[in-house]
């Protein structure tokens, strides 16, 4: 995960979406663009559906682009407001993941009073480092049991959130990478909200919004880097 950085909502990843033959072209901070068409579609990863689009590099079987973009799912109900991507480039050594939807609008959102979402880990993954003779491993955080909370405080506009990562590896095998505390601050002129991730010898940060009617979703995404692993993933959410 290098160059790790979490951006605010509306930044980052432009999406075009073209009508005319229902492509979508996506275009990251540094300028790559890729369109991707109907044709470029093939199954979705088991677990978050959605639409998965794959383009292989010509006469490198080893290379890929994919972008899947989904509804997320909160204990299987699917969110109303929320839709999320996860972008793989160059064989998954750069991975962007995107939330989207249909933000709260401006004076709708509330400014006084607490909410408690329920929230799930709706997509991620670790890795390890394979310090010493160890090997570099990947887990599935999605399917391996992780957890997440989240709570916002309108009135003095501050985000609290852990997420708990459980991952899965190729063989079945879980591993708990333990539990990550987050605290944010909600942004004064928009519907969004940052902050940063802690556990003991690592640091990482997370960004989202608030999607919905009052604030009644969100959605966002995360990454950690530690000397023992690294994590990217995104949590979505209802208010209960």
């Amino acid at each position: 995960m290098k160059d790790s950085a979490s951006l605010d909502f509306n930044t980052g990843i432009d999406i075009v979406y073209s009508a005319a033959d229902d492509s979508y072209t996506l275009t990251d901070r540094n300028g790559s663009h890729v369109p991707f068409t109907p044709a470029d579609i093939v199954p979705s990863d088991p677990g978050i559906g959605g639409v998965k689009y794959r383009i292989d590099v010509p006469n490198n079987v080893f290379s890929h682009t994919d972008f899947t973009r989904f509804v997320p799912k909160v204990n299987g109900v699917p969110l109303s407001y929320t839709l999320m991507g996860i972008w793989h480039q160059d064989y998954g050594q750069v991975i962007d993941v995107m939330v989207g939807g249909v933000p709260t609008q401006a004076g709708n959102l509330p400014t006084s009073g607490s909410a408690i979402y329920q929230a799930a880990v709706v997509s991620g993954a670790a890795l390890t480092s394979g310090a010493g003779n160890s090997p570099v491993i990947s887990y599935d955080l999605g399917s391996g049991g992780s957890t997440a909370t989240f709570s916002a405080d309108f009135g003095p506009g501050t985000v609290q959130t852990t997420i708990g990562l459980r991952g899965m590896d190729s063989k079945g095998a879980t591993n708990d990478l333990g539990t990550l505390t987050g605290d944010g601050t909600i942004s004064a002129t928009a519907p969004t909200f940052a902050g940063t991730l802690s556990q003991a010898g690592g640091s990482g940060a997370f960004s989202g919004a608030f999607l919905g009617p009052q604030a009644a979703e969100m959605g966002y995404g995360f990454y950690f880097e530690s000397a023992d692993f690294t994590a990217i993933g995104l949590v979505a959410g209802k208010k209960k």
